[in-house]
């Protein structure tokens, strides 16, 4: 990450807050409790410390995550759908894989709310019982 982190300032913004974390384990818990105590103005003096926080708190903990979406991923683009566009894909992948979520939606209300939006629908479709 050395584009992300200037070890110097990094080495000098840990040592100042380890300074004025007080007495008590340095966690990360700790410190993300601390960093949101500060103010803007604060955050500002341990910047490199909030990116070296975003970055572990963003990190995955296992590639089990990231193997997981690459599988879903090859299960959703399949060849029939390979011309598909990007925002599309994005789509289909949030619905596959938040799948226990959507199949708790009432696909009959969303018919109808699709249907009742446009007048030329109205005509095609009617209304869904």
């Amino acid at each position: 990450y050395k584009e992300d982190l200037d070890k110097e300032r990094l080495a000098t913004q840990l040592n100042v807050l380890y300074a004025n974390m007080g007495a008590g384990p340095v966690r990360l818990k700790n410190v993300v409790t601390f960093l949101k105590s500060l103010g803007q103005g604060q955050r500002h003096l341990y910047s490199m410390v909030m990116t070296l926080v975003e970055l572990i708190l963003v990190m995955p903990a296992t590639n089990a995550i990231s193997e997981r979406s690459f599988s879903a991923l090859r299960r959703v683009k399949t060849w029939l759908r390979s011309t598909m566009k990007q925002s599309r894909l994005n789509w289909c992948m949030v619905l596959h894989v938040h799948n226990d979520e959507t199949d708790k939606l009432d696909l009959l209300k969303i018919a109808n709310k699709f249907t009742m939006h446009n007048d030329s629908r109205k005509k095609i479709f009617g209304r869904f019982s």
